[in-house]
């Protein structure tokens, strides 16, 4: 996660890395595109992936892009045993104790919150409305 601070996101297991600029048609061409398990294409696109891990920790990722095809945002959700989140075990508890893990791994890699960069922002939040715990790094539009 050292990469952060460039808006870099690096995969342990694939050559390609997720950066600020990136296109769909890039990432539909990628080794990265193979881990894709749902996609959801209404305005935005978005592409769920298996579980990836990132330094030693594992993560559930949600690829984001902007109707003119460049990314958007990437969320990053720390998981276990490479399982993807289910209701079937659920509970505010552990989502909230996920959330401050997050907030740890932030602070270690880019110190004390805000996260604002010339490329985008990076931010960790529990949204009650998913009930789910996020790293949400989100990639301001770029001028064209």
């Amino acid at each position: 996660m050292e990469d952060l601070t460039k808006g870099i996101i690096k995969f342990n297991t694939k050559s390609t890395q997720l950066y600020p600029g990136l296109t769909k048609q890039e990432f539909l061409q990628s080794d990265l595109c193979s881990e894709v398990i749902s996609e959801d294409e209404d305005v935005f696109s978005n592409y769920y992936l298996k579980p990836q891990k990132i330094g030693v920790d594992e993560f559930v990722v949600r690829v984001v892009f902007d109707p003119g095809d460049h990314i958007s945002a990437v969320s990053l959700s720390l998981t276990t045993d490479g399982k993807i989140p289910s209701w079937d075990n659920w509970s505010e508890e552990e989502e909230m104790r996920i959330k401050d893990k997050h907030d740890c791994l932030l602070k270690r890699y880019l110190g004390d919150p805000p996260y604002k960069f010339d490329w985008g922002e990076i931010t960790s939040n529990y949204d009650p409305r998913s009930a789910s715990s996020q790293i949400i790094i989100r990639y301001y539009k770029e001028d064209n």
